[in-house]
């Protein structure tokens, strides 16, 4: 029987942003293939930052073309001790930070606290338990940030942080289609046989999708 196998990207405090489908034969544990996919997921993520959205096709608006560029981008400067021209975008880094940010770490790093790796027979959760990464990925919610002044504040800005991409997608199915190939090869060795014929247009990306939950 074929059955689904579901990768939920970006699972935070408010629910699932996106999620990868596809579907296989006669294989029940996909977990050994989730741990190939941990070190692509998190090199994905490094490139999104570099990129600034661009590598996941999702390009992040600078904040000196946006509403932020009113109050928000010098109170920033402020924080950190960086002149705006010196921002990375969703980054907190600078001479007053003493290194410490969250949203950043928790996408890029697998080791950090707030980081979102879960594996499950069929499904895999990917992405970050920061709260405010919901508000940052999607632009919705109250203006902010909380902390300013309420006349300071600004409307949420979208910047996705959990969109698959074409490389993450083509890792996927190239990982899935070479550790699918090898348990068919030892099936078969053993007089079995299992169906898989995955190619990378068979990994279908369906973006926002709410409450996917693991098997």
């Amino acid at each position: 029987m074929t059955q689904l196998v579901t990768i939920s990207l970006g699972k935070s405090a408010d629910g699932v942003e996106e999620a990868l489908a596809f579907a296989v034969t006669a294989v029940k544990d996909f977990r050994p293939l989730w741990r190939r996919l941990r070190q692509p997921w998190y090199e994905s993520r490094r490139e999104m930052y570099r990129t600034r959205g661009r590598s996941t096709g999702t390009p992040w608006a600078s904040p000196l073309v946006t509403h932020e560029r009113f109050i928000y981008i010098w109170a920033k400067a402020s924080m950190t001790g960086l002149q705006p021209a010196e921002d990375q975008v969703l980054r907190w880094l600078g001479p007053k930070t003493g290194g410490r940010e969250r949203l950043h770490p928790s996408l890029t790093d697998p080791r950090h606290r707030e980081t979102l790796w879960v594996m499950r027979t069929r499904s895999l959760q990917a992405g970050t338990k920061v709260p405010h990464a919901k508000r940052i990925n999607d632009g919705v919610g109250p203006p902010g940030p909380e902390w300013f002044p309420r006349a300071w504040r600004v409307p949420p800005i979208a910047r996705r942080l959990v969109s698959a991409g074409q490389r993450f997608t083509a890792d996927v199915a190239e990982g899935a289609a070479v550790w699918l190939g090898e348990i068919a090869a030892r099936a078969e060795a053993g007089g079995e046989r299992v169906q898989h014929g995955l190619r990378t247009a068979d990994v279908l990306a369906t973006t926002n999708v709410a409450d996917v939950t693991g098997a």
